[in-house]
């Protein structure tokens, strides 16, 4: 499946192209019940520091694009500012079962959040999103 979506990062409007992969059953090449289907979900990674002002439009954006059966995981780089709280609230009000949370003590930088994330969360596709835009 391709679709496309646009989004706003530091005021500038993106297009930005997805493509996800359905598994299909070999034989018969039909799409499979998510039950039935092997293939692991997509998981898309949000990275966040102090992005109290923005990580709510940031999180609510996911959830209402991204597939049922995709998991997001936001890791927190040790932000000084609300944005914990502010991330633990959203999935308590939502009763999001597919987001992981994770506050890090440190602030391992960008890059190293990702692997952090990647290292506890296998996923066949990723798609990593920063705490500053949304879909």
């Amino acid at each position: 499946m391709i679709f496309e979506r646009y989004l706003w990062h530091n005021s500038t409007l993106l297009q930005v192209v997805c493509v996800i992969f359905q598994c299909t059953d070999q034989k018969s090449g039909l799409f499979p019940s998510e039950k039935g289907c092997k293939m692991n979900r997509l998981t898309a990674i949000v990275v966040t520091y102090n992005t109290q002002d923005t990580i709510i439009p940031c999180l609510t954006s996911l959830k209402d694009h991204l597939p049922a059966s995709s998991q997001i995981v936001v890791v927190d780089n040790c932000s000084s500012d609300k944005t914990v709280e502010l991330i633990q609230k959203f999935i308590q009000e939502h009763s999001l079962y597919n987001v992981v949370f994770y506050a890090l003590e440190r602030n391992l930088g960008f890059g190293a959040g990702n692997n952090y994330a990647m290292s506890r969360h296998p996923s066949k596709f990723y798609y990593l999103h920063n705490g500053d835009a949304y879909l």
